[in-house]
């Protein structure tokens, strides 16, 4: 038992450290907000830094304040010329969350470019939610982690999406 516990401690500070390196990102196929197909770690995180959180348009809790804060954050990088940094929602409910409601959700909170929201089949979004640790059977528990990463670098730290911009923020830049 004690090793058990040694273990899941040293888990859990690697993670809470920025240590994380158990994040291998699927190169799965879903769908973006406007239909187009896209590859998640080839297409959108092997280009530098990215913020990821899990949502689904339906939840009436924690999702609309991570929307609000994602949309904060992506006006305060275009504002301060850090573009280049990705926001990505990934829908927990892939069967209600089509392309057409993920861009009317994140209209509701200003959806900058740099912001993409995606769904795909229910088979892919579990695989990605296995990688970042993020699974639960019931969508309702799913949590307001923020992913916080490099994928080429293999850094990633975490952030609270119901937490403070500003910190989400310096946390993304401090790993370009």
């Amino acid at each position: 038992m004690r090793y058990i516990l040694h273990f899941v401690f040293l888990a859990a500070f690697s993670f809470c450290a920025g240590a994380q390196s158990l994040h291998t990102i699927p190169d799965v196929t879903l769908v973006d907000q406007h239909g187009n197909p896209v590859r998640l770690y080839s297409d959108l995180m092997d280009k530098g830094v990215v913020v990821v959180n899990f949502v689904f348009t339906t939840c009436t809790t924690i999702c609309p304040p991570m929307g609000a804060v994602f949309g904060q954050l992506g006006k305060l990088l275009e504002e301060r010329g850090q573009s280049n940094v990705r926001l990505i929602s990934i829908s927990v409910d892939p069967v209600t969350d089509t392309p057409d409601k993920l861009l009317a959700w994140g209209e509701k909170f200003h959806a900058r470019p740099n912001w993409t929201l995606l769904t795909g089949d229910k088979a892919s979004v579990d695989k990605v939610r296995h990688a970042f640790s993020a699974y639960t059977a019931d969508k309702s528990s799913h949590s307001s982690v923020a992913f916080i990463g490099n994928a080429s670098k293999g850094k990633w730290v975490t952030g609270n999406s119901i937490g403070q911009v500003e910190e989400l923020y310096q946390k993304a830049v401090s790993l370009e």
